[in-house]
């Protein structure tokens, strides 16, 4: 972090230094390897933004183009992804960095976040909604299981889920980043795809696609968000195989 946590002067760790992980991005750059770095504080996405950068432009966008076995490499990505600054999620949108954050962390631990960042940091912790308006395309990692994440409410005390940051529609109230629910589904789905550069493959349903999908008993885009996670799969498929059947 930039600014130490909560009623204490730790600022966490890099576990690279600037200069060592400028030099990991670089050496994988030159191999053709898609680079995924995990960061979670403001300085740590800093840091990473500025190793990628480092690259050069023409590095980049040669490395974002290079093929394997007729497969486009993957683009630069931060993994986590916590808690970028706007200056951080404007340079990402301009290198074409994507963000890949877990939707499970503020619910399952959103209450940890609030005790160690306080609320304000909280507030703007995950800032999908910010995200998208900016035009990055942030992919959604499946770390499991799924939960109220698009709506920003905590596992909270006794189990009773609470809202993260102030009343409001600004960034960092509790609503003003909560990811509709068709954003929410495309950053599960065209957005992983495009982020694995299997977005012709992938991704969607379409001619020609990989038939990797599930058939739900309800809408899930007009089904209120409460009742999402109660939805279960009538039929699985992976590559047009029926794997699962309600019905067995």
């Amino acid at each position: 972090m930039s600014q130490p946590f909560e009623r204490s002067d730790d600022t966490g760790m890099l576990i690279h230094e600037p200069d060592a992980l400028a030099k990991l991005v670089s050496e994988s750059a030159a191999r053709g390897l898609p680079v995924g770095i995990h960061a979670m504080g403001d300085r740590a996405i800093r840091v990473s933004v500025e190793a990628i950068d480092r690259l050069g432009p023409d590095t980049i966008v040669a490395t974002s183009r290079r093929t394997t076995d007729g497969t486009r490499v993957a683009p630069f990505r931060i993994e986590h992804c916590s808690l970028p600054t706007d200056e951080s999620l404007r340079k990402m949108q301009a290198l074409g960095i994507v963000p890949v954050p877990q939707p499970i962390f503020l619910f399952a631990e959103g209450e940890a976040y609030r005790t160690q960042l306080g609320d304000d940091r909280c507030a703007r912790a995950y800032p999908l909604r910010t995200m998208i308006d900016l035009g990055l395309r942030p992919a959604l990692s499946s770390d499991a299981p799924r939960h109220r994440w698009r709506t920003r409410s905590t596992l909270g005390p006794e189990s009773s889920p609470r809202q993260l940051g102030a009343p409001g529609q600004d960034r960092n109230s509790a609503s003003g980043n909560r990811c509709p629910s068709p954003k929410a589904i495309a950053c599960s789905t065209t957005n992983g795809a495009a982020a694995l550069s299997m977005n012709g493959r992938a991704g969607a349903v379409d001619v020609g696609m990989d038939a990797d999908l599930i058939v739900l008993p309800d809408d899930p885009l007009s089904a209120p968000h409460e009742e999402l996670g109660s939805l279960r799969p009538n039929l699985v498929l992976v590559k047009g195989r029926i794997m699962y059947k309600a019905d067995g």
